[in-house]
């Protein structure tokens, strides 16, 4: 039988990439998160800007672009939120099969050794139960004599 731990090895590595790949789509969704909240908070402080001063007509057409411009960058944030949580979904599922393949091969394997320990132990059994044997023959034949 072939020994299945360098494939446990290749396998648990395979898996701490998965989890690594997460991590960073996870980082990176997290980056594009505070940028949509930082553009939201701007937006509110402009507007809140816009109600508190002194308001011109050119200051209302351009927050009308400004607002529209930030709507345009939100959107396309959100795509991209998007985006990342379904690579981020995929990349969970595939670790998760990662993993379950791993389980398997160290399952076998697991049962491989413990069939080889009781193949081991029954050898050992059958050879000190010869010694015995062979003890109580010598033992035997000394008494007859």
């Amino acid at each position: 039988m072939a020994d299945l731990n360098p494939l446990i090895r290749y396998r648990k590595f395979s898996l701490e990439e998965k989890q690594r790949f997460i991590a960073r789509l996870f980082t990176e969704l997290g980056r594009m998160e505070d940028r949509k909240s930082k553009m939201l908070d701007e937006v509110q402080s402009e507007r809140a800007l816009l109600d508190s001063a002194d308001v011109t007509i050119e200051m209302i057409a351009g927050f009308g672009g400004y607002l529209q411009r930030m709507k345009l960058q939100v959107n396309q944030i959100n795509q991209e939120i998007k985006r990342i949580e379904t690579r981020l979904d995929l990349a969970r599922d595939e670790m998760r099969e990662a993993f379950a393949d791993l389980k398997k091969v160290e399952i076998v394997e697991r049962r491989r050794v413990e069939e080889l320990a009781k193949k081991n132990k029954a050898r050992e059994d059958a050879m000190f139960s010869e010694i015995a044997l062979e003890q109580y023959r010598r033992h035997l034949s000394e008494q007859e004599e």
